[in-house]
């Protein structure tokens, strides 16, 4: 009879180790995949920064000035304006030409310096609110490092009360014993907890345990 409660102890303790194993891999998981979401929602507002800013920039080239020697619209873009000065080029040269020259280039760098101011604008307007998105991104630091401590802690826990087990197994080894020692394990590593995820996690291996006191 005694050898027979001896295994089932045994068995207890095995089992338990194990599944604690396991709480210990999942709440390390979970801390990962904070990480990762961390890192890509950074890497997502970085990237948005740079596509904002070179969206407004696009968008204050794209404009449509007027050109007094042309009588008409045209693009903004440098491409298209270096093609304006080249077939000027050819124009005979007078000083009503080089007026009217002069007016356009002054109103083509007039209207482009506007948009451009525009565009400077509302890209300062999209970075707060991409600063503000990184910033609360970055904030989960502090409840990553805190869940970490957390799980070093439970393996001190483990730790410190498995020694007192084998120490004297001999005595400890009854299911009796074993049960003992798993509860005040489990009540205060649950204990230890602030955050719901991390209870979660604890309830899907252990369920609620049955003592929420600290055990002196």
């Amino acid at each position: 009879m005694e050898r027979k409660e001896e295994t089932i102890a045994s068995k207890i303790l095995i089992d338990f180790v194990r599944d604690f194993t396991h709480l210990t891999e999942n709440q390390l998981t979970a801390v990962r995949k904070m990480m990762e979401d961390t890192v890509r929602n950074v890497m997502d507002s970085v990237m948005g920064m740079s596509e904002s800013a070179s969206n407004q920039k696009k968008k204050a080239n794209e404009i449509l000035v007027h050109d007094a020697q042309q009588k008409n619209l045209i693009s903004s873009d440098r491409q298209e304006l270096e093609k304006l000065e080249t077939a000027n080029i050819g124009q005979e040269t007078n000083e009503d030409i080089r007026k009217n020259t002069l007016e356009s280039q002054m109103m083509r760098a007039g209207g482009v310096f506007t948009k451009h101011m525009e565009a400077l604008s509302r890209t300062d307007g999209e970075l707060q609110r991409l600063v503000l998105k990184v910033v609360g991104s970055v904030s989960n630091d502090d409840l990553m490092a805190q869940r970490l401590s957390h799980v070093i802690s439970s393996l001190a826990i483990m730790r410190n009360e498995l020694s007192v087990v084998l120490a004297d197994y001999k005595k400890h080894n009854t299911p009796e014993a074993i049960k003992a020692f798993r509860n005040r394990v489990l009540s205060e590593v649950y204990l230890s907890y602030t955050a719901e995820s991390e209870k979660q996690i604890f309830h899907q291996l252990f369920g609620h345990p049955k003592e929420i006191r600290r055990v002196s």
